[in-house]
């Protein structure tokens, strides 16, 4: 069966930090999902690539953050464009969230993807309209 997930940024700068407190969890994250037979596509709305360069930036990880393309080279990227625009207004009134964490919510439910996050507030409001669970959720699930 094939699984379409969206990891949000929570996750991957979890995994690049080692000093952060969900580096080891979200690191066996990345084992299990590396080492499977990869019947899995990731998308990412253009967000979250950015928000993720943004916070290493702001955290001195400088050199992390420029080779950032790297990271989502095999990411199909979700535009935020008109088309994604029309589609999204009718799900915003159903989340409780700022806009960045409201467009990786829509984003996910427009894949058909179940999102993957840290953030225990979009975990919640997501769940109004897609699937998602946490990197620890997501690989006892999946085993």
């Amino acid at each position: 069966m094939w699984r379409i997930i969206l990891i949000d940024s929570s996750v991957f700068v979890a995994s690049l930090l080692e000093d952060d407190p969900s580096h080891t969890s979200v690191r066996r994250f990345f084992a299990l999902f590396d080492a499977r037979d990869m019947r899995h596509s990731v998308v990412e709305p253009a967000t979250v690539i950015l928000e993720v360069a943004n916070t290493l930036m702001r955290l001195g990880h400088h050199k992390e953050a420029s080779d950032i393309t790297a990271y989502f080279s095999s990411a199909e990227i979700v535009p935020i464009d008109s088309v994604f625009i029309v589609s999204a207004l009718p799900l915003l009134k159903n989340v409780n969230l700022k806009t960045a964490d409201a467009l990786i919510a829509v984003a996910a439910h427009l894949s058909k993807a179940t999102l993957i996050t840290l953030d225990k507030k979009l975990l919640r409001e997501a769940k109004k309209i897609t699937p998602a669970a946490t990197p620890e959720e997501y690989v006892k699930k999946w085993r």
